[in-house]
């Protein structure tokens, strides 16, 4: 397929789809209510399909009308399952201690690059708590029941480990602690787990780089609606910060995304982002370098050189 782009200027406003990230552990979380919950709104996407085929394996019902997915709670756990997470390594992450705290016997499976993704935290872990993963990535057979205590991973890896352990350490009869032995990475992911955790009925503290979970907690059904994504909203922040006329809707200047700094980020580099009501639109461009530190922001980056090569 031949594409020619021509010269232009992008004019107008756009609203940004609903947050990915979010909608992930909304539906996680509704998945693990006594109840129903409604989850809105969603976009259709490789990964949240996977995400939903996954918890209804595990015996959750859920039902979709256009962008709004009413989700009826795990009330019988099936005593086997397969669980396909097609590529998506945040499903598989986050479900496998959910499985492994419901106590359901399952073999994991995956396509395409998924049996790359690393799962040495849980693999070396597990097997301390009462877990038994046949291998350390997909395919995998998981059987046992998840024990109470104090679990220990590198915050280096990835982040979606300390998530997966957030969601299932709760159901858990007894407290558990997590502890990291390596700098957090990608930090705002885990704190975006906590404030959805939150809204569900779910009680996390840290200290520093250390969780504590109290167990034997209820996950509460609600009505949830899922934020706008800072993460796609950045592409057009961007063009609006290289002198383009676009504004950015749907957005919440509150949120907890880590993807929010792409603000910061342009600020820094001389444009002037400008808030109005759930909008934000950009009125001076780039104008200077900078230096910034892309760790806890790495799918910011490739957008940031765009933007650091238009620098004057």
């Amino acid at each position: 397929m031949n594409v020619q782009i021509l010269p232009a200027r992008l004019h107008g406003e756009i609203c940004a789809p609903p947050s990915k990230s979010i909608a992930h552990r909304a539906l996680i979380c509704a998945a693990l209510a006594n109840g129903n919950s409604t989850v809105f709104p969603i976009d259709t996407s490789k990964d949240m399909e996977a995400t939903i085929g996954a918890l209804q394996a595990m015996g959750a019902s859920i039902c979709r009308n256009g962008k709004q997915v009413t989700v009826t709670g795990i009330s019988c756990v099936p005593q086997h399952a397969t669980i396909d997470c097609i590529e998506s390594g945040s499903t598989l992450r986050f479900l496998i201690p959910i499985a492994a705290a419901k106590g359901i016997a399952c073999r994991f499976v995956g396509s395409g690059r998924l049996p790359e993704r690393p799962l040495a935290p849980y693999f070396d872990e597990f097997s301390r708590k009462g877990v038994c993963l046949d291998r350390n990535f997909v395919p995998l057979n998981l059987s046992g029941q998840l024990l109470p205590g104090v679990y220990t991973l590198p915050g280096d890896i990835s982040s979606q480990f300390i998530t997966g352990l957030l969601f299932a350490l709760p159901l858990l009869g007894q407290d558990s602690v997590i502890r990291l032995s390596t700098r957090l990475e990608s930090a705002p992911y885990v704190d975006l787990t906590i404030d959805v955790l939150k809204k569900f009925g779910i009680f996390v503290s840290r200290e520093n780089d250390t969780f504590y979970i109290p167990g034997n907690q209820q996950y509460q059904p609600k009505q949830f609606q899922v934020e706008s994504d800072f993460s796609n909203a950045a592409f057009f922040l961007t063009a609006a910060a290289l002198g383009n006329d676009v504004k950015v809707s749907g957005l919440s200047c509150d949120s907890l995304q880590g993807d929010q700094r792409i603000l910061d980020a342009l600020s820094l580099l001389g444009a002037n982002p400008v808030w109005k009501e759930n909008s934000v639109s950009i009125d001076r461009s780039v104008s200077h370098a900078a230096e910034m530190d892309g760790r806890d922001i790495p799918d910011l980056l490739p957008i940031l050189c765009v933007a650091a090569a238009a620098v004057p």
